[in-house]
C-alpha cells in the first residue's frame, strides 16, 4: 500500500506512471489495492503481472524505469535488488532491510524509512527524473557482484579465519 500510496502521489508529475508487481497475487489485498487507487483516480496505475520465472525476469524488469520493493524487513544481501540493478534499474528499500547492505543511497538507488509514503514518493521522483542512476547501478553490480570474485573473496575471508584458529 505504502507503493501504491507514493505513485498516487507522484502520478500527475509522471503521466503513464504504472506500478506493475511481480508474483503471486492475494485476491484479498488486490482488491484492496484496486479500491484504493480507484478511490485516487488512478485506475490505470496499477498492474498485477503474476510470477516472472527466472528466465522472464530479466526481460520484464529491463521494461521498467525504477525497482521499487519497500518491504520492511527482506534478508541481507538483498539478491533481488541486485538482479534489478543488474538490469540496469535503480533500486528503492527501506534502510533497515538487508537491501542496505547493497544500496548506496545516489549512487545505485534509495532507501527510505519503513512506511514513510513521504520519503518512497520523494525516491520515485528523483529516481525517475536521473536518467543515469540505472547505467550506475548496472555498473555497481558488474564492479562488486561477479560471482567469480565474490567466491574468491569468500574463500579468502575463510582462510584468514581458518588461520586465525589454528
Amino acid at each position: 500500500m505504502t507503493l501504491l500510496e507514493a505513485a498516487i502521489k507522484i502520478a500527475p508529475a509522471f503521466p503513464g506512471l504504472r506500478v506493475r508487481m511481480f508474483g503471486r497475487e492475494e485476491k484479498q489485498v488486490a482488491a484492496a489495492l484496486r479500491k484504493r487507487a480507484a478511490a485516487a483516480g488512478c485506475e490505470d496505475i496499477l498492474e498485477f503481472a503474476g510470477f516472472a520465472d527466472h528466465n522472464t525476469l530479466p526481460l520484464e524488469l529491463s521494461q521498467a524505469d525504477v525497482f521499487a520493493a519497500p518491504s520492511r524487513y527482506e534478508g541481507g544481501p538483498g539478491f533481488v535488488y541486485l538482479e534489478a540493478m543488474a538490469c540496469g534499474l535503480p533500486a528503492i528499500a527501506c534502510e533497515s532491510s538487508g537491501a542496505a547492505e547493497v544500496i548506496v543511497p545516489g549512487e545505485n538507488g534509495a532507501l527510505v524509512p519503513p512506511d514513510n509514503v513521504d520519503a518512497l514518493a520523494d525516491a520515485l521522483r528523483r529516481l525517475l527524473a536521473d536518467k543515469c542512476i540505472g547505467r550506475r547501478a548496472r555498473e555497481y553490480v558488474v564492479r562488486n557482484f561477479d560471482t567469480i570474485d565474490c567466491v574468491g573473496r569468500i574463500e579468502s575471508f575463510f582462510k584468514q579465519v581458518a588461520a586465525e584458529h589454528q
